[in-house]
């Protein structure tokens, strides 16, 4: 079946339609005719500061780049040149190339090539991040297919269980754990799967690192799911067999070769590979201890099956995961998150030292927030995200921490003035929303909010972090 792909725009309409010659050529016209129509005595605007050329030079260098810069910068200057020959016919070509003559057409080229290519870098920097999103779609794409397959496999496998003696409710609890998105919760489930379905008494799981097998979970006789860490190598035994040849091993297969002799009640019975979509190994599900009766070839089919589904499982959280940690803001606040801070951190801090720029960060703290319930939690930070965000300059920054209770609100281009209007602004709208989320109280939300700037004295963003949390 074909998987869907997320429609993408084309890469010609991310960017701006137009022509920069033919509106840098009718810019200049219509400033030209408006001279000539109404303020004929200042021929060219020489007289005018600042330009009005200058209108049009920025307009095209921000809409279109260096290119259409260069070319409304080239033009005005030349038709500035013009109407300084046509006021002074018989000036010396000395006199036209001088300082006075040239200083405003130098400076529409400088300053139109300059905001031309900061255009131009912005228009890249937008095509990479479209790029980057259209990746997480499809990555997305790629994890809701893959979601798919383990639900029907899911409705295979429960077919089957309705055969065996054991009851459909218990079975359904237990299989419900390989639906997880979380990787660790899926390990316990498989082996709660070969409990119920094959009466296993003793399996576990190890995970292929490298060149080395690791335990990441195991049952034993008392029916007790372990986390454990133990690590062997992969070339050995029945694991060793089922990884060189990627097949399921069973210790029935191998009675008539030289390999079964040494083997013990306590050694793996059988062996199943956990292999994913690209034919990795990822790793193997291991039987050490079942019932005579029950050591069948159904037995060794059903671990086939469980291993399967279990990798099946496994990648899907893996893939989740990788598609959660590439989101640089929060699913339910919007609020963009602690991992992205570090990033914009640093590159806010080194902008600052470097051009001379302030910078300030609020670090907003919920007081008690740790014993809302999680309901409550949630409309807390609902609440607080939407305080925050409203009216909020496009270059300022909101960012979870690392704590649940706290946010980080970075200002740049704001002095310690700036930082306390606004602090004073936000803890003022909080107050007025009257959110009493204590139980059995009447107090309203409360919230502190400290105040840091970086100073020259500082030398890494934590610094500026460690003032405001003083």
């Amino acid at each position: 079946m074909m998987k869907s792909q997320p429609d993408l725009p084309p890469r010609e309409s991310l960017l701006e339609k137009g022509s920069p010659y033919i509106e840098g050529i009718l810019g200049v016209a219509g400033i030209v005719v408006i001279n000539l129509l109404w303020y004929r005595e200042d021929p060219g605007f020489i007289q005018t500061c600042p330009h009005p050329f200058w209108l049009i030079i920025l307009l095209i260098a921000t809409h279109y780049g260096f290119k259409g810069a260069l070319w409304t910068a080239f033009l005005s200057s030349a038709t500035l040149l013009a109407f300084h020959k046509m006021t002074q016919p018989y000036e010396s070509i000395v006199d036209m190339i001088g300082v006075q003559r040239l200083t405003t057409p130098v400076l529409f080229m400088v300053v139109g090539v300059i905001v031309g290519e900061i255009r131009e870098l912005h228009k890249r920097r937008f095509l990479e991040v479209n790029v980057e999103l259209a990746d997480l779609k499809r990555d997305f794409v790629s994890l809701s297919d893959r979601f798919n397959d383990l639900d029907k496999v899911k409705q295979e496998l429960d077919t089957r269980i309705i055969l065996q003696e054991h009851g459909l409710t218990t079975l359904y609890w237990a299989a419900e754990g390989l639906r997880s998105l979380d990787e660790e919760n899926i390990y316990p489930a498989i082996l709660r799967l070969a409990k119920d379905l094959i009466s296993a008494e003793s399996c576990s799981i190890y995970l292929l690192e490298g060149n080395i097998l690791r335990q990441v979970a195991c049952l034993d006789g008392d029916g007790i799911c372990r986390r454990t860490d133990v690590r062997v190598p992969p070339d050995e035994g029945i694991m060793g067999r089922a990884i060189s040849t990627a097949e399921t091993v069973s210790i029935n297969t191998l009675m008539a070769s030289e390999e079964f002799e040494g083997y013990s009640d306590s050694d793996i019975l059988v062996s199943a590979p956990m292999i994913n979509s690209r034919n990795q190994i990822l790793g193997l599900l291991n039987i050490q201890k079942i019932p005579f009766l029950k050591f069948t070839p159904q037995a060794v089919r059903l671990t086939a099956i469980l291993a399967d589904w279990g990798a099946v499982a496994v990648e899907n959280a893996r893939i989740f995961q990788e598609t959660k940690d590439k989101n640089i803001s929060d699913d339910v606040t919007g609020i963009f998150t602690y991992e992205y801070f570090k990033t914009r951190l640093d590159e806010e801090f080194a902008r600052a030292r470097r051009y001379h720029l302030p910078l300030s960060i609020l670090v907003i703290h919920v007081v008690e927030f740790q014993l809302f319930t999680d309901k409550v939690k949630k409309d807390v930070l609902l609440v607080l995200s939407n305080v925050f965000r409203t009216k909020m300059r496009k270059t300022d920054l909101l960012f979870h921490s690392s704590n649940p209770d706290t946010f980080y609100l970075l200002l740049p281009n704001t002095g310690l003035k700036g930082a306390n209007d606004v602090r004073e602004k936000k803890l003022h709208e909080i107050h007025a929303l009257r959110f009493k989320p204590y139980t059995d109280s009447e107090k309203l939300l409360q919230i502190h909010i400290r105040i840091g700037e970086v100073k020259e004295t500082m030398e890494a963003p934590q610094e500026l972090l460690d003032e405001a949390q003083k």
